[in-house]
């Protein structure tokens, strides 16, 4: 709850902010930079050159209003989606058929899975440290480090920290491994 406050604050300050704060990205980066683009012009007809841009800068300002209250408008639709029950029940059915896949070893359809359950809320400590586990067994690699870094973050109580560390450490040495060997032939 408040993760939602936060970001109904940011939105406000900067529309389009609030959405990337709740992993909409691109709409919310098309959302700040198409206020900031009218809002500049704006300001340019209004306070400095009045006389040159004033019917540019009353057309740039109804804009720059018009973007604003769009961004509000995406930023209250995320808000109820990521407070809708079933979507939850959704997101937590996949990551629970994930986490079966995974003790299956079969990572693709553990990784669709995951896929599915992240367009949901991808903060979720136990999602990302399935999607860190699919990421090491398909493909370690930088991926699957930054992957465990991104598990990091959402971990607040330290849940999995110790795994990180190890994990971490172990795919630092495979990738020292494997340059040291690339680099001898």
């Amino acid at each position: 709850m408040l993760r939602l406050r936060w970001a109904l604050w940011l939105n406000v300050a900067v529309p389009g902010a609030g959405l990337i704060a709740l992993q909409r990205a691109l709409p919310g980066l098309a959302v700040a930079g198409s206020f900031a683009l009218f809002g500049e012009v704006a300001l340019l007809g209004l306070l400095i050159l009045p006389r040159t841009l004033g019917g540019v800068a009353t057309v740039a300002c109804s804009l720059a209003g018009l973007v604003w209250a769009v961004g509000q408008m995406f930023l209250l639709r995320r808000m109820n989606e990521l407070q809708d029950v079933q979507l939850r029940l959704h997101a937590s059915v996949r990551i629970e058929q994930a986490r079966e896949a995974v003790a299956a070893a079969e990572w693709r359809d553990a990784g669709d899975l995951l896929a599915d359950a992240a367009g949901y809320d991808d903060e979720q400590p136990d999602l990302n440290w399935l999607l860190a586990k699919v990421s090491t067994a398909v493909q370690p690699s930088d991926k699957a480090v930054w992957q465990w870094h991104r598990l990091d973050q959402v971990d607040q109580r330290g849940r999995y920290a110790a795994e990180i560390r190890e994990t971490i450490l172990v795919l630092g040495q495979q990738e020292a491994t494997d340059g040291a060997g690339l680099e001898r032939s």
